[in-house]
């Protein structure tokens, strides 16, 4: 295949299954194929994309209670339930999946394992103080009344635990 790509024109193999996108780098043309996640030059293969940088992230997390959890992440949180079986339930959480295991125990960790950046954390914190969720506070970090830290990049934290004990996080970036 021969492919004109600004002023150059460019022979390139690609998979048959897929469209071809094309643009140019520091005058050299390139061809790329979704599908394969490739590069070509003049019919070459150039380099391949990164291995998952292109790909789509699916976040995990665990519970000992399906319906508990389906309860808080889905009714008080608002994320759709997208399948429920005996393994996992699944959320859409803005278009990244969040697959809930289901497990017999549990020994929530210490850290944040799931967070979300918001647009306005005062409001949320409202929002969730209203459903009855208590931001979480830490000694030696300067919280406000509500609950928030700013951290040092300029960055507004709160923490929360979802009913199994596993601590989440919202955070209002300072460019939001």
């Amino acid at each position: 295949m021969t492919a004109r790509v600004g002023f150059a024109r460019v022979a390139v193999s690609v998979c048959s299954r897929c469209s071809i996108e094309a643009s140019t780098e520091a005058g050299r043309a390139f061809i790329s194929c979704r599908d394969e996640r490739q590069v070509y030059r003049r019919g070459a293969l150039v380099t391949e994309s990164p291995m998952l940088a292109t790909e789509k992230l699916v976040a995990f997390g665990a519970t000992t209670d399906g319906k508990r959890a389906a309860a808080f992440y889905g009714t008080v949180l608002g994320l759709p339930i997208r399948s429920d079986d005996a393994f996992a339930i699944a959320f859409d959480a803005n278009g990244v999946e969040l697959r809930l295991q289901k497990v017999k125990q549990l020994s929530p960790q210490p850290f944040t394992t799931l967070g979300w950046q918001v647009a306005n954390i005062d409001q949320l914190l409202k929002r969730l103080t209203a459903a009855h969720i208590t931001p979480e506070r830490y000694a030696g970090l300067d919280q406000d009344a509500a609950g928030i830290w700013q951290a040092p990049s300029g960055a507004r934290v709160a923490w929360f635990k979802d009913p199994d004990g596993n601590l989440l996080s919202v955070a209002q970036y300072s460019d939001t």
